[in-house]
Formats: C-alpha cells, structure tokens, sequence
C-alpha cells in the first residue's frame, strides 16, 4: 500500500465517527492485518497499523508514554507527509517490540499465577481424603487444569508454565527450611549453653502463637494452662527447668497439631514424637532444649500454612 493510501486509511480511522468505540476501531485494524505498506514486512505493517489503535485508545491498552509518543510521531509524520517518516517508523517498531515483549511476560505470569492457584487448590481439597468433598470439586479444578494447559500449549508457553510450576514446587518444599535458617538455631543453642534467653523466649512465644492460630478458639484456655511461658522462663532463669516437663509440653504441643491437621499428615508426627523420644539422653541440655523447639516451630508453621489456606477456601464470600 502506497503513503498516499496509508494517510487516506489514517484519515478516516482517525475522523470518522464509525470508528469511535474500541470495538469498532478493533475490527477495523483486524481488517487490514493482510495490508503490507510499501517499505516493510507484513509483521512491520501489523505493527505499524496497531499504531494507529494505540494512539486513539492510549488508556485501553496501558501503553507507555514513550510508545504512545512514537505512535503519534508515526501517525502525524505520514498524514504530513514528513521525510523522516521511516526514521518515525522504525523507533516506533523498535519501542513497541520492547513493550510487546513486556506485555507478553505479564500475560504469561499472569496465567501462571492462576495456574498455580488452582494447584494449590487441588493439593488442599485432595489432603482432606474425603471422597465427597473430592468429588464435588473435581471436576472443576480438572476442567480449569485442562483448559489453561491447552491454551498455554496453543501460545506457545506450556513449556515455560511447567518450568515454572516445578521450580514454585521446590520452593515450596524447601520453604520452611529457608525460613528458619540452620545459623539462626545454632545461635539459640550458643544463647542457651551461654543462658542467654531472650531469644529462646521469643521463639516460644512464637511458637505459641503458631499453635494458637491452628487449634480452635475454645482450646485456647488450655493452650495458656499448658503452654506457659512465664512459667518456663522463671524455670530456665533460674536453671531448675525439667527435662520431662519440656518432653510433656512437646507431646502436647504435636499432638494439638496433628488433631487439627491433615488426616494425611499424621504418621509424620508420630515419627516426630517417636524422634523427641529418642533425644532423650542421647543430647545434651542445650541441643535438648534447642533440638525440641526447632522440631516443634518447623511443624507448627508447616501445619499452619495448609490449614490458613483450607480455611481461606472453605470460608463463605461475603456477600
């Protein structure tokens, strides 16, 4: 298509009333994607007409201020017929490669977000084991699996979206771990053989607190009678704090958890509890006292990240 056709084309897009509305001004461009300018490819001349819809309608495509200035320079330098046209031409190409790129990424992220969310949905409705519950939901969150893989494959990205999702998985398997740094108990342990407790008295109450999110409200009466903080730490100041005393609140603190948590997940914390026992005499006071409260922490937070995330699906929407 000559330059004079083109600034006919522009001409009408741009003045007449037709094209006033996005949808209208869409199918028109739509229509010219099989028109090559003179001087440029058929992917350039899409490019090129696509200007003409990201000049007129700045706000319905979130278009950068640079590339919305190239459009216009494009636009206004062919209907004025400048003779730097093609230098207006190739930085628009160039800018809005740049930005179709960006946009592209933030689509597939996008997709990828939702994918992941409906995941993670799946892995906490099949971790209940309850068979109505399973088969209620399943045939919905295997019908959105099915349908954003084949419209990843169809874009091209369903590579991209399974690299994606492998490398959340391991993320997500080595979380706790990343969370509670092995330096970070090697330091409570110096700060107990040193009695130094500070920290030690955070990481209860913390710990508490995990425990408290996870168990019922009407448990947590029994929660403060026995979980008390104060108590341990008028004990540990005053070096007299019992072994069986510390052995006793960890039984209670895992099986509190395991009551509440995933049917699924409870020969783990029988294996923990049957490790507790074993530390019994075998590590001394520090690695003891350190060795309880990192196992307990570390469960706790597990268990509590898949129970906030079941309550958050179970609970109503608001109206």
């Amino acid at each position: 298509m000559t330059p004079v056709e083109i600034r006919r084309i522009m001409s009408t897009f741009l003045t007449d009333p037709v094209y006033s509305t996005i949808q209208s001004a869409r199918n028109y461009i739509i229509s010219l994607r099989p028109t090559i300018m003179d001087g440029f490819s058929l992917v350039e001349s899409r490019c090129l007409w696509f200007s003409l819809l990201l000049y007129k309608f700045r706000s319905d495509f979130n278009s950068t201020d640079e590339l919305w200035t190239a459009a216009r320079a494009f636009i206004l330098g062919s209907l004025r017929q400048d003779l730097d046209l093609n230098v207006c031409a190739r930085r628009y190409l160039n800018i809005f490669d740049i930005w179709k790129k960006q946009e592209h990424t933030s689509f597939i992220n996008e997709v990828i977000g939702y994918y992941l969310d409906v995941l993670q949905l799946k892995e906490t409705i099949e971790e209940t084991k309850n068979d109505s519950t399973i088969s209620e939901w399943k045939d919905s969150y295997q019908g959105l699996i099915h349908k954003i893989r084949d419209a990843a494959a169809s874009m091209g990205f369903l590579a991209e979206l399974d690299a994606r999702v492998s490398e959340v998985r391991q993320v997500r398997y080595s979380l706790v771990e990343n969370m509670m740094k092995r330096v970070y108990w090697d330091m409570i342990e110096n700060d107990i053989k040193e009695e130094k407790y500070t920290t030690v008295l955070c990481q209860l109450l913390e710990l508490k607190n995990l425990v408290k999110g996870i168990i019922p409200l009407r448990f947590h009466d029994d929660l403060h009678e026995k979980f008390n903080v104060e108590y341990i730490q008028e004990k540990l100041e005053s070096r007299v704090l019992d072994p069986v005393y510390l052995v006793q609140l960890c039984h209670w603190i895992i099986d509190s958890i395991k009551e509440w948590d995933s049917a699924s997940e409870r020969s783990l914390y029988d294996r923990e509890i049957e490790t507790l026992e074993q530390a019994i005499g075998r590590l001394e006071w520090a690695q003891f006292l350190r060795f309880s409260l990192e196992r307990c922490t570390l469960l706790a937070l597990d268990a509590k990240t898949r129970i906030d995330i079941w309550r958050s699906v179970l609970q109503p929407k608001s109206e």
